[in-house]
């Protein structure tokens, strides 16, 4: 499952077993949020997760955490 949505750095860098813990909580919400609300990207979209295919770990300079 994690091949889909991160690169092999980003799995090896975060950790496969913590990062599989991490989305699985993640799922569980949003299953949840999505029955009460849109959220976006839908289930299923490519665009999920997306950041992490289009950027290596080893380019990574920053990370900016925000909510819009």
């Amino acid at each position: 499952m994690l091949e889909k949505y991160f690169p092999e750095d980003w799995i090896k860098a975060l950790g496969a077993e913590q990062l599989t813990e991490i989305l699985s909580s993640i799922g569980s919400q949003l299953v949840v949020l999505r029955q009460e609300q849109k959220i976006l990207p839908v289930e299923g979209d490519p665009l999920l997760f997306q950041a992490f295919r289009e950027t290596p770990y080893n380019n990574l300079k920053v990370v900016i955490l925000g909510q819009d």
